[in-house]
């Protein structure tokens, strides 16, 4: 396996630029005008992609990370990737990239992951937006009756199937 040196070389070269690891085997970058952190794993055959995607609105948050969750599970719409918070609440995607030997193998893979975040960072935006919307528009609607969205749901509006497994007291 090339030195991990060879592998930043070939992104750099691939970039049209100079990649020079810190001394934690970490790059800063931007790719696809984001920002972007590209380390090698100690110890591992593999290096962590990382881009920021944005910062949560502040307006109807629990949906966004309840759609941010669901497109995380099974990696169904992360392109392998995952979907997080860093500590300081900001959205970010990450990959594992391996590093299999091929070093321009691994420059396409890291365009890849770079081209997913893109993808990613403008969905998360258009949710961003999405749910500042919803969540402005609730504010602006008359207040329920909060004893309406109670009483709408009862036992008997459950399918039969379920019946049988449930017991109310």
């Amino acid at each position: 396996m090339p030195d991990i040196r060879e592998y930043f070389a070939a992104l750099g070269d691939a970039a049209g630029t100079l990649l020079e690891p810190d001394a934690a085997g970490a790059v800063m970058m931007t790719m696809q005008g984001r920002p972007c952190m590209l380390r090698h794993v100690e110890g591992e055959d593999r290096f962590l992609f990382y881009a920021e995607l944005g910062r949560p609105c502040g307006f109807g948050t629990e949906d966004l990370y309840r759609r941010l969750l669901s497109a995380n599970f099974l990696m169904a719409e992360t392109f392998g990737g995952s979907l997080g918070l860093d500590p300081a609440g900001a959205a970010g995607i990450s990959f594992f990239i391996p590093a299999s030997g091929d070093t321009g193998r691994f420059a396409s893979d890291v365009h890849a992951a770079a081209l997913a975040a893109g993808e990613w960072a403008a969905r998360f935006a258009s949710l961003n937006a999405f749910e500042e919307g919803e969540a402005a528009a609730r504010q602006d609607a008359p207040a329920a009756d909060p004893g309406e969205e109670y009483a709408a749901f009862g036992p008997s509006d459950l399918p039969p199937e379920l019946m049988g497994n449930i017991s109310f007291v």
